[in-house]
Protein backbone atom coordinates (compact mmCIF):
# COMPACT_ATOMS: atom_id res chain seq x y z
CA UNK A 1 0.00 0.00 0.00
CA UNK A 2 2.81 2.13 1.16
CA UNK A 3 4.68 1.83 -2.66
CA UNK A 4 1.45 2.52 -4.56
CA UNK A 5 1.03 5.99 -2.85
CA UNK A 6 4.30 6.58 -2.86
CA UNK A 7 4.66 5.80 -6.84
CA UNK A 8 1.61 8.14 -7.15
CA UNK A 9 2.80 10.80 -4.93
CA UNK A 10 6.39 10.50 -7.42
CA UNK A 11 4.23 10.24 -10.41
CA UNK A 12 1.97 13.39 -9.52
CA UNK A 13 6.00 15.64 -8.74
CA UNK A 14 7.04 14.42 -11.94
CA UNK A 15 3.75 15.67 -13.84
CA UNK A 16 4.01 19.08 -12.24
CA UNK A 17 7.71 19.50 -13.05
CA UNK A 18 6.89 18.90 -16.24
CA UNK A 19 3.85 21.19 -16.33
CA UNK A 20 6.23 23.47 -15.11
CA UNK A 21 9.03 23.08 -17.75
CA UNK A 22 6.16 23.40 -20.23
CA UNK A 23 5.05 26.83 -18.61
CA UNK A 24 8.49 28.14 -18.48
CA UNK A 25 9.31 26.93 -22.20
CA UNK A 26 5.57 29.20 -23.04
CA UNK A 27 7.09 32.24 -21.13
CA UNK A 28 10.52 32.82 -22.87
CA UNK A 29 8.51 32.18 -26.43
CA UNK A 30 6.03 34.81 -25.24
CA UNK A 31 9.43 36.95 -24.27
CA UNK A 32 10.60 36.35 -27.60
CA UNK A 33 7.80 37.30 -29.60
CA UNK A 34 7.83 40.12 -28.03
CA UNK A 35 10.95 41.08 -28.39
CA UNK A 36 10.27 40.77 -32.29
CA UNK A 37 7.63 42.94 -32.16
CA UNK A 38 9.02 45.91 -30.65
CA UNK A 39 11.91 45.35 -33.02
CA UNK A 40 9.76 45.39 -36.27
CA UNK A 41 7.56 48.20 -34.63
CA UNK A 42 10.95 50.17 -34.17
CA UNK A 43 12.06 49.63 -37.96
CA UNK A 44 8.44 50.47 -39.22
CA UNK A 45 8.93 53.76 -37.14
CA UNK A 46 12.62 54.46 -38.47
CA UNK A 47 10.49 53.64 -42.16
CA UNK A 48 8.16 56.48 -41.62
CA UNK A 49 10.93 58.85 -40.24
CA UNK A 50 12.83 58.47 -42.99
CA UNK A 51 9.93 58.81 -45.31
CA UNK A 52 8.96 61.90 -43.67
CA UNK A 53 12.42 63.02 -43.94
CA UNK A 54 12.26 62.05 -47.67
CA UNK A 55 9.54 64.04 -48.48
CA UNK A 56 9.95 66.92 -46.56
CA UNK A 57 13.27 66.97 -48.95
CA UNK A 58 11.77 66.51 -52.03
CA UNK A 59 10.94 69.28 -54.67
CA UNK A 60 8.55 67.56 -56.76
CA UNK A 61 9.43 69.86 -60.28
CA UNK A 62 13.46 68.64 -59.33
CA UNK A 63 12.29 64.96 -59.54
CA UNK A 64 10.99 65.56 -62.49
CA UNK A 65 13.62 67.17 -63.97
CA UNK A 66 16.43 64.48 -62.67
CA UNK A 67 14.01 61.36 -64.24
CA UNK A 68 13.99 63.05 -67.42
CA UNK A 69 17.95 63.37 -67.61
CA UNK A 70 18.42 60.05 -66.08
CA UNK A 71 18.75 57.47 -68.37
CA UNK A 72 16.08 55.02 -66.62
CA UNK A 73 12.69 54.12 -67.44
CA UNK A 74 10.32 54.77 -65.03
CA UNK A 75 7.00 53.85 -64.91
CA UNK A 76 4.29 55.79 -62.87
CA UNK A 77 3.24 53.68 -59.74
CA UNK A 78 -0.36 54.44 -59.59
CA UNK A 79 -2.28 54.01 -62.70
CA UNK A 80 -5.55 55.31 -63.53
CA UNK A 81 -8.38 52.54 -63.77
CA UNK A 82 -9.55 51.48 -67.60
CA UNK A 83 -12.90 52.72 -68.66
CA UNK A 84 -13.95 49.12 -68.81
CA UNK A 85 -12.77 48.13 -65.57
CA UNK A 86 -15.23 50.32 -63.80
CA UNK A 87 -18.07 48.83 -62.34
CA UNK A 88 -21.09 50.57 -64.11
CA UNK A 89 -24.54 49.81 -62.27
CA UNK A 90 -27.72 48.50 -63.79
CA UNK A 91 -31.00 49.58 -62.83
CA UNK A 92 -31.92 46.51 -61.37
CA UNK A 93 -29.04 45.96 -59.21
CA UNK A 94 -27.76 49.44 -58.31
CA UNK A 95 -24.91 47.48 -56.36
CA UNK A 96 -23.59 45.48 -59.19
CA UNK A 97 -22.72 45.98 -62.90
CA UNK A 98 -23.86 43.51 -65.84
Amino acid sequence: MFAKLFICVICIALLGMILLGIRQKKLETVHTMVRLHQTMDEARHQTWDLQVRISERIEPAALVQSLRRSPLNVEPVTTTPKPAAIIKPTPENPHHAD
